[in-house]
């Protein structure tokens, strides 16, 4: 009990006793926490305007022809089915390489959310991708009972052959991993 009545006392001692901010930085400190707040709502509620949002639209397909190339391509094809989970709800089509437009993943929301994620960490963050992929390679592997298994990455899956837009990708030689 005694030394928490000699931390308290130490603490209100430097609570009186350090020097207190300056009056003028003080001030400019506040004001710049005040614009900068000033400008996220400025920013919120130009985002918001169906103007900024038209804009930004135009401003995309000028930055990117190919990627809605493909997406008017995508457009033109009927959608099928999740490769993952099979569901016929709320389809994405995941381009493996925006210059082969009608080469396309069906997939589900999540399922398209978690390609994607894949992809940016691989192209972003090559450490963490490499224990990634490490892990997934032992979970599977314990899973299906495999000695010997290969990964083919999300924008490989064309290339390889390894999937067809009719093929079930839950099965193990579906994903890259065949029992040796």
């Amino acid at each position: 009990m005694d030394i928490w009545l000699e931390e308290k006392k130490i603490r209100l001692i430097e609570k009186h006793t350090l020097p207190k901010p300056c009056h003028k930085c003080e001030a400019r400190e506040r004001s710049e926490k005040l614009e900068r707040e000033d400008r996220k709502k400025a920013t919120r509620a130009f985002k918001d305007k169906a103007f900024a949002r038209e804009a930004n639209a135009k401003r995309y397909r000028a930055q990117n022809p190919v990627k809605v190339k493909a997406r008017i391509e995508a457009q033109r094809l009927k959608p099928r089915p999740c490769l993952a989970c099979r569901t016929r709800k709320d389809k994405h089509a995941h381009h493996t390489d925006y210059t082969r437009p009608v080469d396309i993943l069906w997939l589900c929301k999540d399922h398209h959310t978690g390609v994607d994620g894949i992809h940016f960490m691989e192209t972003h963050n090559p450490d963490v991708y490499k224990n990634y992929v490490k892990g997934l390679q032992l979970i599977r592997a314990v899973r299906y009972g495999m000695k010997e298994f290969t990964v083919i990455r999300p924008r490989n899956l064309f290339k390889s052959g390894a999937i067809d837009q009719t093929l079930n990708i839950m099965k193990p030689s579906a994903v890259g991993f065949d029992k040796h």
